[in-house]
């Protein structure tokens, strides 16, 4: 048996792997193909025959008739905040009630794909380590339900229990992981990877008075799936992403002004505060990336030895770039050279540069996730 439970580890390459273990897996994918709150809600779809408009169902281009029952199905029903990968009070009320669990509202959606002919399946995606998934089949392990359509040979993920995520668009713990996608004939691992590769932008202008008075602009844009992370936290809660900044960053800051184009998040704000203090000289002593460098969203390093991988959604290009005017009379000597860092497989690069120009003074932070 030990034998056997080793062969249990697939290579993680290529698009999705196939399990190793014929009995233990096929058990399981059984199991649930059968179970009254899964895999037989799944076939019910006689209740659905009346579902979708006949405008989506005679759309041409099946990658937008996708979209298009995505966002019906997140027009339609609602979540009610409860995840897991079975239903609870059924599909059948979900269709009276119009609001269900995750397993439902997903279940349903795939139902709606396969009602349009689509090749939809449900996937099962884990809260924990994907070695656990991968080597021990267990309903345990499994936390979640999502849906995925095939398109020449590709994998596209869809999630309607979120009104506003497009396709490819997760929530945040599903990506980088191995789900276990059950295809009517046999559970496969499929990797959830984010296609495109997402960037985030930050810049932030500073200008010091004799004083040591404080004040400036800063501005952050994100895209693609960063943007998608932002969007969803400002649509669940306003109150909440407007506090990360107020009660945050150890400078007064005007409400952020939030804008959502396309796959572009942005918000910006201004702020003002007595935070320099400046010698009896005139010396003074600041952090060239002010406020950055502290432990505000996840911008300090690393303290500590890391007992856990890191891990990305997507591969990104971040950039955070702070200019700070200083008064007339100063002028910028010595700075120290560029920090330069690359992991050596060349996944993940990081520089840090400081520039200076008469009494403006620079500093950029790149980094780059392959």
């Amino acid at each position: 048996q030990e034998g056997r439970r080793m062969a249990f580890m697939p290579i993680l390459t290529g698009e999705f792997q196939r399990y190793s273990d014929e009995d233990l897996w096929n058990n399981l994918a059984e199991f649930l193909g059968t179970n009254s709150d899964f895999g037989r809600a799944l076939k019910r779809t006689k209740m659905i025959d009346n579902v979708l408009p006949t405008s989506i169902l005679s759309e041409n281009d099946t990658y937008s008739k996708a979209q298009k029952i995505l966002e019906f199905t997140q027009q339609n029903f609602r979540f009610n905040g409860k995840e897991g990968i079975f239903t609870e009070e059924g599909i059948p009320n979900l269709l009276k009630t119009r609001l269900g669990n995750s397993a439902e509202i997903n279940l349903l959606l795939t139902m709606l794909f396969r009602k349009a002919g689509l090749k939809a399946y449900p996937v099962l995606v884990p809260d924990i380590s994907d070695e656990i998934v991968t080597t021990w089949p267990s309903i345990d392990n499994l936390q979640h339900v999502i849906s995925t359509v095939e398109f020449g040979g590709k994998y596209y993920f869809y999630d309607a229990s979120n009104p506003i995520l497009k396709v490819n668009e997760l929530p945040e713990v599903y990506f980088n992981r191995i789900g276990l996608m059950l295809d009517d004939k046999k559970p496969v691992f499929i990797r959830i990877d984010y296609p495109q590769k997402s960037t985030q932008s930050t810049i932030v202008h500073a200008k010091i008075s004799k004083d040591g008075q404080l004040t400036g602009t800063f501005k952050e844009e994100k895209t693609n799936l960063l943007a998608t992370f932002a969007d969803d936290k400002y649509f669940k809660n306003k109150y909440e992403f407007f506090k990360d900044y107020v009660n945050k960053l150890p400078v007064g800051i005007d409400e952020p002004n939030v804008q959502k184009t396309g796959n572009t998040f942005t918000y910006n704000f201004s702020f003002d505060e007595k935070y320099v203090n400046v010698g009896k000289k005139g010396e003074i002593e600041i952090k060239p990336l002010l406020f950055l460098v502290e432990d505000y969203f996840n911008y300090s390093q690393q303290k500590g030895i890391r007992q856990s991988p890191v891990r990305f959604e997507s591969a990104q290009d971040l950039k955070k770039v702070v200019r700070i005017e200083f008064p007339s009379n100063y002028r910028i000597q010595n700075l120290p050279k560029p920090f330069k860092v690359r992991t050596s497989d060349s996944e993940i690069s990081y520089l840090y540069e400081l520039s200076s120009q008469a009494n403006v003074l620079e500093a950029k932070v790149t980094m780059s996730v392959a």
